[in-house]
């Protein structure tokens, strides 16, 4: 559990080495031993004076990305040397070197639960803030992390690809790509929201708190370049972990933007322990880190704003565990058909078939949130619905999305939320259905668009299912 303590004393972790190291050869743990992580240091309270655009690396021109991809490798390559050898490095290892970025994430987003609490995000804001000074204090205090933005750019920026393989020996899959995978569909279930915590997430004490913004892309990108990116214990070592989680940290802003949730007391007075540039250990509150231009970088590229909306969310009405299937009410249905989303004629009323003559444009957005049986660490995984009558056939074409599983063994069981989309196809397979389907979910055939055959499963359990629709004159995102 996270308390206050063991943000503002640091903690000293203590681990056997027994985890496979990276290719590079460092252990994934601290050894033997232990590792001090950052006591509290100095109070900081950002407040700079030069603010600048994070940079959108597909929006850079030819010699602006020269010039950023020489920084990043002076940059990474001194962080990198910072921590030389092969394991076991001599100790203390400088708190400035990716090793000890990489055993951080993996102490916080491990052993003490940062991925499944309402920290999530503001952690990572930190993290980032004090990776790019140190990386300031290499290259100069005109860089600004760049930003690889995924949502509106598929390919990856050629960087990071030939970093990895050259300096970590760690190579990503040559076919490894977000083509087709992060769609308009996939990005509205992994951003809508009707409360603070649908996205950001609840107190660590509070029971099924995984935050939405762990899902969804956050995780398909980690999965999808795999190595050293798929799993927490060694993601911070890869500098594509900082651009990825700029992305993650660009949504965050304009989302907090569009909704104007107001914020917890305990989550704005909770602290975070860090090293700064100088390998000193200081600490810095949530409330510190709202305010982007005291942090000293902006975001000039907003998300399409059909992606931020604020919406409703209907639930479904059971789940029947015997025969691994949900129910939802045709009311619910109705409500959705007759509030206004597509212009849909108030005299269709009376029927959900009726509504669905007039609607053939509609998509909602859907999530499903339980914990498969046998999912892997560092996969994705595709959705599926299936007739409930059906039994161990294989699934029909109702592919409606998909999960990626980013977590290490010591992290416990956490909820894995499947982000889907249901389109007008979809919807007439569940009025068909009565409404009621079975959930399947498997690993991707070969061309990444299907269920591999007889690879389906049956979700269980299934704690909720959410569906998710524009509230009619909902304001865009600022």
């Amino acid at each position: 559990m996270i308390n206050r303590r063991s943000f503002l004393l640091g903690a000293t972790a203590a681990w056997a080495a027994d985890d496979p190291p990276p290719a590079i050869g460092w252990a994934t743990h601290p050894p033997d031993g232990q590792i001090q992580f950052p006591n509290a240091g100095k109070r900081v309270k950002p407040n700079a004076k030069d603010v600048r655009p994070r940079p959108t690396i597909s929006c850079l021109d030819t010699p602006a990305r020269r010039q950023l991809f020489k920084d990043l490798e002076k940059g990474y390559d001194e962080l990198l040397r910072r921590a030389p050898g092969p394991y076991p490095p001599t100790l203390p290892v400088n708190p400035t070197s990716l090793l000890h970025h990489m055993w951080l994430h993996a102490y916080y987003c491990g052993q003490v639960g940062i991925h499944s609490n309402w920290f999530f995000l503001p952690w990572h804001r930190a993290f980032l803030y004090f990776h790019e000074r140190i990386l300031q204090s290499i290259v100069g205090d005109h860089f600004r992390l760049p930003v690889w933005e995924w949502d509106r750019c598929n390919e990856l920026p050629p960087f990071y690809r030939d970093w990895a393989s050259g300096h970590l020996h760690a190579p990503y899959d040559p076919s490894d790509d977000l083509a087709h995978k992060v769609t308009t569909g996939y990005l509205q279930s992994w951003l809508q929201s009707d409360s603070p915590s649908d996205f950001l997430g609840n107190a660590a004490s509070k029971p099924h708190a995984t935050p939405n913004a762990v899902s969804g892309p956050h995780d398909l990108v980690h999965t999808t370049f795999g190595t050293l990116m798929e799993v927490p214990r060694t993601a911070a070592l890869d500098p594509l972990f900082y651009t990825h989680h700029a992305n993650i940290d660009r949504f965050w802003e304009f989302w907090r933007g569009a909704y104007g949730f107001s914020d917890d007391k305990d989550w704005l007075r909770q602290s975070f322990s860090f090293h700064d540039r100088d390998g000193e250990p200081v600490s810095i509150a949530v409330s510190d880190l709202l305010n982007l231009d005291a942090l000293g970088y902006y975001y000039p590229s907003p998300p399409d704003a059909n992606l931020i909306y604020p919406c409703k969310t209907v639930t479904q009405s059971g789940f029947n565990a015997d025969t691994m299937t949900v129910r939802f009410a045709p009311a619910d249905f109705q409500e959705i058909l007759t509030a206004g989303i597509r212009a849909v004629s108030r005299a269709v009323v009376d029927t959900l078939a009726q509504g669905l003559a007039n609607a053939q444009t509609l998509t909602l957005p859907c999530r499903i949130f339980g914990m498969p049986h046998e999912a892997k660490n560092g996969h994705r995984y595709l959705v599926g619905m299936r007739n409930s009558g059906d039994g161990a056939a294989v699934p029909t074409s109702q592919l409606i999305g998909s999960f990626s599983v980013f977590m290490s063994d010591d992290m416990g069981p956490m909820d894995v939320v499947a982000t889907c989309c249901l389109d007008i196809h979809d919807i007439e397979f569940l009025a068909a259905n009565n409404f009621q389907v079975a959930f399947v979910w498997g690993e991707p055939d070969p061309s990444g668009t299907a269920i591999l055959a007889g690879a389906h499963q049956a979700f269980w359990p299934i704690t909720r299912v959410e569906l998710l629709f524009r509230i009619p004159g909902a304001v865009s995102p600022r």
